[in-house]
């Protein structure tokens, strides 16, 4: 029986009973560019992928200060895997703003992680009797090969042009669509991240039922937990976030432990006993650090104020965006310190800095914990909004 969906203890004890397979099957990962199947069944059945499925859905909707240190658990045993727990989760936030009906269909199976897309939104949609007729492509859908239905963002056309609401914006809608359907564009070839299987999808002339969409724009949701009242873009931007943090401090332990052994070409003594390694060891941790504190301080501040029944402000949303990209800023910064005091070891493949430096460069470089969360913060403090 799992946890409770509050006993982060238990949480993080089923994350850590993966971390041999996780790592036996690095190898494999990188050939395959994505988990293996087999390993991310187990995963999904250890219930690591519904954090954020509503308990409406089968689901735990875990609040976001937990769930985030479950998905930064993963991420520290391994970059990949901690992504694909990072999106697979979020996908589970999605879930909470379909009309029921749809819902219970798409989450019913044994797989439970379906929801894998983009919400970049490069769909469109034209209304049909009884549904939509959908096209597109979207890039970077990670867990793609694993889902029995995908999601994306849509722009709904008439008569060849975008629809536009009552205040003018234009009509986007996110749509679930099923894999048979859907055509995946094996294009995920990097050097970090490799296993996670962020293909590209390609819908073409699929039509489905009204049920499986909802506008962007009006979105509300049907079920209980307070923390789906704040959309889904609040909390999908946090589980990036998580996962560099996670490969920031397994580079750090990495250093440790070479640090403590290692002794450099025409050196005496192990790098510990260099003063300029304990120097920068020691202000890179303090900069994550502080990093975390920062983010881990908005995310609980958000999550409390959900809970007593109050509305986000578009302050409160800026500076937790702004946390997010603080920390993938410096966990990126921090890894390349540690791949750098890691001399001559950290340079081969089989060393975990070389794996940490590339997955958090990767990492870094999603949208959602880029720089556009400053120019938001920004614009907030003054009263640009």
């Amino acid at each position: 029986m799992l946890s409770p969906a509050s006993d982060l203890k238990g949480w993080l004890a089923r994350v850590e009973s993966f971390a041999p397979q996780v790592r036996a099957a690095r190898d494999e990962m990188d050939r395959q560019a994505q988990l293996p199947l087999p390993l991310l069944k187990e995963m999904l059945d250890a219930g690591l992928f519904r954090l954020w499925l509503p308990e409406e859905l089968g689901g735990y909707s875990v609040d976001p200060p937990i769930a985030l240190k479950v998905i930064e658990a993963m991420a520290r045993i391994d970059g990949s895997a901690g992504w694909c727990m990072g999106p697979g989760n979020v996908s589970g936030l999605f879930a909470a703003y379909l009309p029921e009906t749809a819902a219970r269909e798409i989450y019913s199976g044994d797989w439970l992680m379906n929801g894998a897309g983009s919400i970049a939104g490069s769909g469109t949609a034209i209304p049909v009797e009884g549904g939509y007729r959908l096209n597109g492509r979207w890039a970077c859908c990670t867990n793609s090969p694993g889902c029995s239905w995908y999601l994306g963002i849509f722009t709904v056309l008439e008569e060849g042009k975008p629809r536009h609401l009552e205040n003018g914006a234009p009509d986007l809608r996110i749509f679930y669509f099923p894999a048979d359907k859907t055509e995946i564009v094996p294009t995920w070839d990097t050097g970090g991240l490799r296993g996670t299987g962020s293909h590209n999808l390609l819908l073409q002339e699929a039509v489905v039922g009204v049920e499986f969409g909802y506008s962007l724009q009006a979105a509300k949701t049907w079920v209980a937990s307070p923390m789906y009242a704040a959309g889904s873009k609040i909390w999908s931007q946090t589980a990036f976030a998580a996962v560099a943090l996670g490969i920031a401090k397994s580079a750090i332990e990495t250093l440790i432990e070479i640090a403590k052994s290692r002794v450099p070409t025409m050196g005496s003594a192990p790098l510990c006993e260099k003063p300029v390694v304990r120097d920068e060891l020691a202000r890179a941790d303090a900069a994550l650090s502080a990093a975390e504190s920062f983010f881990e301080h908005k995310v609980q501040y958000c999550n409390d104020k959900l809970n007593q029944g109050q509305q986000l402000s578009e302050r409160d949303a800026a500076q937790l965006g702004q946390s997010c990209s603080h920390l993938a800023d410096t966990s990126r910064d921090v890894a390349q310190t540690m791949y750098r005091l890691g001399g001559g070891a950290s340079v081969y493949r089989d060393c975990t800095l070389d794996r940490c430096l590339r997955d958090v460069q990767v990492a870094a470089q999603h949208a959602a914990i880029g720089p556009r969360n400053y120019e938001a913060a920004a614009r907030t403090m003054l009263g640009m909004t």
